[in-house]
């Protein structure tokens, strides 16, 4: 029973320099997307943010390889679904640019509400019924 245990804990423990990597993208996403919100909202021209749209890109997309590193199940889990949801809630910027403001925060608000989730919401596999991990 204690083996069972232990390379549970073993499984779930990332190395410290993932995990401080993780931090770092963690808080570059944020920050980015917080200069595109608010270029979004005073209505600045594209042109001006596409260096805070390409950084947040890229660490959105290192965020979901971290997550699919982390977790097989990723993609079928709420965390993924909701991600995948936030990236095509975001697309629709292409679509109604003249509402990208509320089309940024309503991808700002699932992001935060993910993030808030309790693990075993976050980890609830919708292909497998249960938590996975």
């Amino acid at each position: 029973m204690e083996t069972s245990t232990k390379s549970k804990e073993e499984k779930k423990h990332r190395s410290g320099w993932i995990r401080a990597f993780d931090i770092l993208m963690r808080a570059s996403h944020i920050a980015t997307t917080g200069v595109l919100f608010g270029g979004a909202v005073f209505a600045m021209p594209f042109s001006r943010l596409l260096t805070w749209h390409q950084a947040a890109v890229a660490s959105g997309i290192i965020l979901v390889l971290l997550g699919i590193n982390q977790s097989r199940h990723w993609p079928y889990q709420v965390r993924g679904v909701m991600v995948i949801a936030h990236v095509a809630i975001l697309g629709l910027i292409h679509l109604w640019p003249e509402y990208r403001a509320q089309i940024v925060a309503t991808a700002l608000v699932i992001g935060v509400v993910v993030s808030h989730m309790p693990g075993g919401i976050r980890h609830w596999s919708l292909l497998h019924g249960r938590t996975t991990d």
